[in-house]
């Protein structure tokens, strides 16, 4: 009697069911040979490379964080400046309305 290859590895339930040899003999016996348990396992991502990649991950974010701050801290220069163009403005204005004021009196 020839066993038939499940296409993927079932995954356990989250269940109290606990992970004895029995369970694992169970799994291991839908892949007759180690051949096609290794091929079937090497679709799956290794803990080294996904931390690899969690790693290549967080260094991406880590310099989109930067360049973000980086954004905050210019925008908070530039609103400043803006302020201080307007206090200015307004006191030029001011004193123009002054001075026509003070020349209409004349």
């Amino acid at each position: 009697m020839k066993m038939t290859k499940k296409n993927t590895i079932r995954k356990r339930d989250d269940s109290n069911e606990a992970v004895t040899k029995g369970f694992f003999r169970k799994e291991l016996s839908y892949y007759p040979n180690r051949v096609e348990l290794h091929e079937e396992l090497s679709k799956y991502v290794t803990k080294v490379e996904f931390n690899q990649r969690m790693d290549e991950m967080m260094t991406m974010l880590d310099g989109i964080v930067y360049i973000l701050k980086e954004m905050q801290r210019e925008h908070a220069f530039f609103v400043a400046r803006c302020e201080r163009m307007d206090a200015k403005f307004y006191d030029h204005e001011n004193r123009i309305l002054a001075l026509e004021n003070s020349g209409n009196h004349a």
